[in-house]
């Protein structure tokens, strides 16, 4: 992309389309899981509508991506478990139109979480060890290593602390969100 690149360009508009097109689509599905009748029949219709521009979208990023940092390939080609991820973008995706089709909403919206899982897994599969590139000079990545927290907050995160508690009310609000609707 180069060094002149500002805050909007091409590449950052595509990735901002394909987020609204993604959210669009998990919300309407949210809605459809949580409503009957007309509103669901609305909400199904703007998934369906929404799903062949997340699908085509999908694609595009992913050459565009290839074409603007070719080195994201490294990761795959060095460890082929990572050839799962697009595996489960694309069969996500599958997942959903075959469920918004089918009416099943609660299928469709889990295929439409594990869509925005696969991508943002694939994305930090394809950087690792970089968390953000930098776009002028490589010894300007923020990595893993360098932004780590200190070692003794490490430590006191890895011995639990209040992680548990914040385990737990994740859970509960998964499923309390699950078992109301459809």
């Amino acid at each position: 992309m180069g060094a002149n690149t500002g805050i909007l360009d091409w590449y950052t508009i595509l990735t901002g389309v394909i987020a609204l097109v993604t959210l669009t689509a998990h919300g309407a599905l949210y809605i459809a899981v949580k409503t009957e009748n007309e509103l669901n029949q609305r909400v199904r219709a703007v998934a369906l509508w929404a799903w062949p521009l997340q699908f085509i979208l999908t694609i595009v990023g992913l050459i565009a991506t290839c074409y603007v940092r070719p080195m994201v390939l490294d990761n795959y080609k060095q460890h082929a478990i990572g050839y799962l991820i697009p595996v489960v973008v694309f069969g996500s995706l599958g997942v959903m139109i075959y469920a918004i089709r089918k009416g099943l909403d609660k299928l469709a919206f889990v295929g439409s979480a594990l869509y925005i899982i696969g991508m943002l897994v694939g994305a930090a599969f394809a950087l690792y060890p970089v968390v953000l590139p930098a776009s002028t000079n490589p010894a300007y990545n923020l990595t893993i290593y360098n932004t780590a927290a200190a070692r003794h907050g490490l430590n006191v995160a890895s011995r639990g602390g209040s992680s548990p508690w914040f385990l737990l009310w994740d859970i509960s609000l998964s499923c309390s969100a699950c078992s109301g609707g459809r």
